[in-house]
């Protein structure tokens, strides 16, 4: 989770002014937005980590490895890297894929 402070600060003429993540706690105060399409876009997880996974990666794959790591949310970070590693999604990516990258999108 982030929490990041935006102070002071001009956004003028964006696609996207701020683009931060749904469970993020950001402080906004003193800013101005001028021109933009949107000023604050909230993402969820689940895009977050399907703009960084190849475009044909069954959706229920993600579903199902976050139902997994929620229920196991007590669990170490070396036992929530296993279940990553264990998971059909990762399979699916194949050997190719970079493991710690693909666990960074999970934990963080």
């Amino acid at each position: 989770m982030t929490n990041d402070i935006f102070d002071n600060n001009v956004f003028e003429d964006n696609h996207t002014a701020i683009s931060t993540t749904e469970n993020s706690k950001n402080i906004y105060k003193n800013n101005t937005f001028r021109g933009n399409d949107k000023g604050i876009e909230k993402r969820s997880q689940i895009q977050d980590i399907m703009a960084n996974l190849p475009s044909n990666t069954p959706k229920e794959y993600i579903n199902e490895l976050l139902a997994i790591l929620i229920n196991n949310d007590n669990s170490t970070i070396e036992q929530k890297e296993q279940i990553i590693k264990e998971s059909k999604l990762v399979k699916f990516l194949g050997i190719g894929a970079n493991i710690s990258s693909v666990v960074s999108l999970f934990i963080r």
